[in-house]
């Protein structure tokens, strides 16, 4: 038989939590969760860069992908 698709228990998806992914075509945030894999996975999100995202108090921060932070990290510890 097929797997459907990703399986992981109750436990993990508490455990993994929600995120935030950058969405390219909207040039803003977007809040996620678990469930949203796969097909019900929305937006574009955008791997690499560094972005300032306002806070309900006003302030702004600046933000990066965890996959830009990883990129630095291994290209900075690692030769080719």
């Amino acid at each position: 038989h097929e797997q459907p698709g990703p399986v992981f228990t109750e436990q993990q998806r508490e455990e993994w939590g929600d995120f935030v992914i950058w969405d390219e075509n909207k040039n803003q945030p977007v809040a996620m969760n678990r469930d949203q894999i796969g097909k019900y996975f929305p937006g574009n999100p955008q791997l690499e860069g560094q972005f300032e995202v306002p806070l309900v108090s006003g302030e702004t921060v600046k933000c990066r992908t965890v996959f830009d932070v990883t990129r630095e990290m291994l290209d900075g510890s690692y030769t080719h």
